[in-house]
């Protein structure tokens, strides 16, 4: 048998026998003793790291020849909130047309967090933080920033956005969203084309959010262009 093994006497009613108790596979011997209870050692657990644990038990008799019966015990990792949201980048700057005030309020970008936890500890909630003038609104769930107010070129925008989990006590992570507002962007003669017909791009369920999927290219000799997402089938992707 490969491990250690621990023996205890054991005296059920009139018997008295030696039962040895050691793990039958090296799966994680420094992570896990087994003295006829599972406990663990030296390593802490992580969920995020490996969410289960597999470990083959043996008990063996002292008899002449000693009799062994294995069994294999599953050990799942329960979540904790150990992880706070997190944001892909410290500081984000993009540059946005001009516009004009609407009734309604309209996307102007949106910020997205992730968080490891699962369950409510990894489920995230966004907030503006320093919004006193109320220019700027962002949903909860998508993390949408929208707007209703009119903004001319060379005005600039500053927002800071929380990410908060679920969790008990929740955790959050805040970064800074700064919007140059630049001039519109004057419509030329010169043809646009794509590169291809179609584009066709995949991706595993996997990924995580904010991967980057594919890039599309135009041929043109214009030195900036504004792309837009005219038709969709899903609300997870963005330009």
């Amino acid at each position: 048998m490969v491990g250690r093994r621990k023996c205890f006497n054991y005296k059920p009613l009139l018997f008295l026998a030696l039962i040895c108790f050691g793990v039958a596979s090296p799966l994680r011997l420094a992570q896990f003793s087994i003295p006829g209870v599972i406990y663990t050692t030296s390593q802490q657990l992580d969920r995020e790291y490996k969410a289960e644990h597999i470990l083959e038990v043996s008990v063996s008799d002292n008899g002449e020849p000693p009799l062994k019966s294995t069994s294999r015990v599953v050990l799942e990792v329960m979540d904790v909130n150990d992880n706070a949201p997190s944001f892909p980048h410290k500081l984000f700057v993009v540059n946005l047309p001009e516009k004009v005030a609407s009734e309604t309020p309209l996307p102007v970008y949106r910020m997205i967090a992730i968080d490891h936890d699962e369950g409510l500890n990894g489920q995230i909630t966004y907030s503006l933080e320093e919004n006193d003038e109320g220019f700027f609104s962002i949903h909860p769930e998508t993390g949408m920033v929208f707007t209703k107010k009119a903004f001319s070129a060379q005005e600039y925008s500053i927002l800071t956005v929380k990410a908060t989990d679920g969790g008990s006590p929740p955790l959050s992570s805040s970064v800074r969203l700064h919007i140059d507002w630049i001039p519109k962007p004057i419509l030329s003669s010169d043809p646009l084309a794509f590169d291809e017909l179609h584009f066709n791009f995949a991706v595993m369920e996997t990924d995580l959010v904010n991967h980057m999927v594919g890039v599309i290219n135009v041929e043109a000799g214009l030195s900036q262009l504004w792309f837009n997402i005219t038709e969709r089938t899903t609300s997870s992707l963005e330009l």
